[in-house]
């Protein structure tokens, strides 16, 4: 299935959107669902993410090394669990 978001002008939206749809079944979520694209299924609706950008992907890496470099020699997060003191 492919799904297009757009406007009452019928122009492609560019910034995030979330789009929820209703009425779903599991069984059609996992029939109709692409594996490739950012959907859930929540109680009975399904809820479409919009893709993330370049830039937000930049910055999730940036932040996912300061953790590890900070939590990592103070024996925080979950790489300490099971640690002993």
């Amino acid at each position: 299935m492919k799904l297009f978001v757009v406007d009452e002008r019928k122009v492609p939206i560019q910034e995030p959107y979330v789009v929820r749809l209703s009425g779903w079944s599991i069984e059609r979520y996992f029939s109709e669902a692409p594996e490739s694209a950012r959907w859930e299924f929540v109680r009975g609706e399904v809820i479409v993410y919009s893709p993330s950008t370049a830039e937000h992907q930049d910055l999730v890496g940036f932040f996912m090394y300061c953790f590890a470099f900070f939590a990592r020699p103070e024996a925080m997060g979950k790489s300490s669990l099971g640690r002993q003191q």
